[in-house]
């Protein structure tokens, strides 16, 4: 994305000087399992009891042998700000993210035919991600939802579409508590908690690693377009 957090997304900004509105729609598509939320707890455990006395040994290390290299670039100097932002600065990139978000959203809300807009293309191919069942209809959703995105749409994608935004983050509680069910059943050995885990972290997130290969191929196409 070839578009400059200090100059470009001003200018975009301005372009886009459409009364922002809130879009409705926040509503999941993952709705199957309940489960409960933990934090992941760590299965080791050291008994310090068990180690010998006898047996315990030193490390000593020699600070006489320590050599310091002092850095030569200006640019590793992290006050220098002509390198690095400031905090001042990623919290006004921050907040002129957002409000370009919402210009988008209410410049979509405005396009009169719903079909072409790029946030329902992208909208049916995670709802197409989210039911599909065989490689075959992966490709399909491939296939039959391609569109053409303006850099300035890149990256913002999940916070003009709220519904793709809300559906990941339906599916990361699911994650958290399926994983703390599988660490608190008393039925199955580490090893087989372990590929539950696995397997229930690939299905649930499925959609969402197949809708970020789908943007990559768009992306990728754009590209190709602009160095031909």
């Amino acid at each position: 994305m070839r578009l400059s957090p200090r100059r470009s997304l001003k200018k975009v900004l301005t372009e886009l000087s459409v009364p922002s509105r809130e879009a409705g729609l926040r509503t999941s598509f993952a709705s199957n399992g309940s489960f409960e939320v933990a934090d992941l707890k760590n299965d080791s455990s050291v008994h310090a009891s068990s180690i010998s006395s006898r047996s315990a040994s030193v490390v000593q290390f020699d600070e006489t042998a320590n050599e310091y290299y002092e850095p030569h670039l200006k640019e590793l100097d992290r006050n220098n700000k002509d390198v690095y932002y400031t905090a001042e600065e990623i919290t006004t990139f921050k907040k002129e993210c957002t409000k370009l978000a919402h210009l988008l959203r209410a410049e979509q809300e405005t396009c009169l035919d719903d079909e072409t807009r790029w946030t329902t293309i992208l909208l049916q191919a995670y709802q197409g991600f989210c039911d599909a069942e065989s490689a075959d209809e992966v490709m399909t959703v491939f296939e039959s939802n391609k569109v053409h995105l303006a850099d300035v749409s890149l990256g913002l994608d999940s916070w003009v579409i709220r519904r793709i935004h809300a559906d990941r983050i339906e599916r990361k509680r699911q994650l958290i508590s399926k994983i703390q069910s599988i660490q608190n059943s008393s039925f199955h050995t580490e090893s087989v908690k372990i590929h539950k885990m696995g397997k229930a972290s690939k299905t649930l997130s499925r959609p969402s690693r197949l809708y970020a290969h789908h943007l990559a191929i768009l992306v990728a196409g754009i590209v190709e377009q602009e160095n031909s």
